[in-house]
């Protein structure tokens, strides 16, 4: 898998000694409150996790880091089976753009590898700052995808925006590079 950077951040593939950051970063009140992460996660079983991963085309993660120092911001990944998108960044990063970055990179990843035609995110209803990031990214509201899904112990109204490979193209076509492996975006 690449690293994919824009000169700011850099996705990079998750090591298993990132396990234990990942595993208490996850268990912040808001990743908790907005996501799917499972509650009460331990570096034992993410080690697990990013090693099945990372052996599986399908489901590219990476860890979010800033690009001059690589401390570790977050967590990224797309199902390209299903052409979803998701992304949470660590509560210290917050406010900083640093997930509008995150899904830009991986919306030129997915569609410059794969035939996806459409990439989906979605969003817990409340989370402004997640829908912000949906927009800026280039992704649009289509409520016509909004489903209930299942996470822990309740049942939430998903909010799902969706880009395009056309609408991809517009936005960032012409400023794709990739240079040892790595794509550019600038």
């Amino acid at each position: 898998m690449s690293e994919l950077t824009d000169g700011v951040i850099v996705l990079r593939p998750w090591h298993t000694d990132d396990a234990e950051w990942y595993a208490t970063q996850s268990n912040d009140v808001e990743i908790q409150r907005n996501t799917a992460e499972p509650a009460h996660l331990t570096a034992a079983p993410v080690a697990e996790e990013i090693a099945r991963y990372a052996a599986d085309p399908r489901y590219p993660g990476w860890a979010i880091c800033e690009a001059d120092s690589g401390e570790l911001l977050g967590n990224a990944g797309v199902d390209l089976a299903h052409g979803e998108v998701s992304y949470w960044v660590a509560a210290a990063a917050r406010g900083r753009g640093i997930a509008t970055r995150a899904v830009r990179l991986m919306a030129a990843y997915a569609f410059e590898i794969s035939e996806l035609e459409e990439l989906r995110l979605w969003v817990k209803p409340g989370n402004a700052g997640s829908a912000r990031v949906a927009r800026k990214a280039g992704f649009t509201r289509a409520p016509e995808l909004d489903n209930d899904v299942a996470i822990r112990d309740e049942v939430w109204r998903a909010e799902y925006y969706r880009m395009t490979r056309d609408a991809a193209h517009i936005s960032a076509a012409s400023h794709r590079t990739i240079v040892d492996g790595r794509l550019i975006l600038p």
